[in-house]
């Protein structure tokens, strides 16, 4: 059976009600959606999504404008006890970042920097 490093990539968080040292997903700023197998040697991920931009309309024609946000948060959820890397052509080691199987990490990235993520299995 394949277990996967499931990756959730977002624009942006959310604010509570308290303030905003507290992280919390905002649905809307959702971007994409990855899975990447688990297994004995270094896997990578797609390239976080960039930004899209595109000429303004009207009166703004000469100003560019963000139709799609950049990936700035990637929620990791680990579906098997592994170790992951994150750059632009990574490569994932057994004794490196740890995540238990189950656990989930938010995790800021570079916007537009093509980063991605690697995994490979390990244990506690």
């Amino acid at each position: 059976m394949t277990v996967y490093l499931h990756i959730t990539e977002f624009s942006g968080l959310g604010a509570t009600a308290q303030s905003d040292s507290v992280p919390c997903v905002d649905a809307g700023a959702w971007n994409a959606d990855q899975e990447v197998a688990i297994g004995g040697s270094s896997t990578q991920s797609s390239a976080f999504k960039s930004a899209v931009t595109s000429g303004g309309q009207g009166a703004d024609a000469q100003r560019q404008v963000e139709t799609t946000p950049a990936t700035k948060w990637v929620l990791l959820t680990a579906g098997a006890a592994c170790a992951i890397k994150f750059g632009t052509n990574p490569t994932a080691a057994a004794g490196g970042w740890f995540m238990a199987s189950g656990s989930q990490i938010l995790v800021r990235v570079p916007a537009g920097l093509s980063w991605k993520v690697a995994v490979i299995t390990d244990a506690p």
